[in-house]
C-alpha cells in the first residue's frame, strides 16, 4: 500500500521529474551517507547546477532533508523517496515498447 501511494505521489509530484533537481540533490547528498555535507561543498554543486537553489529548500520544507548546523543531510523520508524513485525509475526505463 505504501509503495502504490509513494509512486502515486511522484507521478503529481512535479519535484520528481526523470531529470529532476531535487534528486540531484538527494544523490549527491546521499553520496555522503550519515556524515552529511558542508555547505560550501553543496553550494560548489548548486553553482554548477543553478536550477537547484529553489528545490533545495522545497527539500527541506518537505522533510526530505534536514540541515544541521554547516551540514545537510537526507533524512529517513529522503532515503525511502530515492529508493521507490529510483525503483521506479528503474521499472519504467527497463521496459521497453515494441
Amino acid at each position: 500500500m505504501y509503495f502504490l501511494l509513494v509512486l502515486f505521489y511522484v507521478s503529481i509530484y512535479t519535484a520528481f521529474e526523470f531529470d529532476s533537481p531535487s534528486l540531484s540533490i538527494l544523490r549527491f547528498i546521499s553520496n555522503y551517507s550519515d556524515l552529511g555535507i558542508n555547505e560550501e561543498d553543496l553550494n560548489k554543486f548548486i553553482e554548477e547546477h543553478p536550477f537547484i537553489d529553489s528545490r533545495l529548500k522545497s527539500l527541506i520544507r518537505d522533510g526530505f532533508i534536514k540541515k544541521e548546523e554547516e551540514n545537510i543531510y537526507i533524512t529517513q523520508r529522503g532515503k525511502r523517496a530515492l529508493f521507490y524513485l529510483d525503483s521506479y525509475r528503474y521499472i519504467l526505463l527497463s521496459k521497453k515498447v515494441v
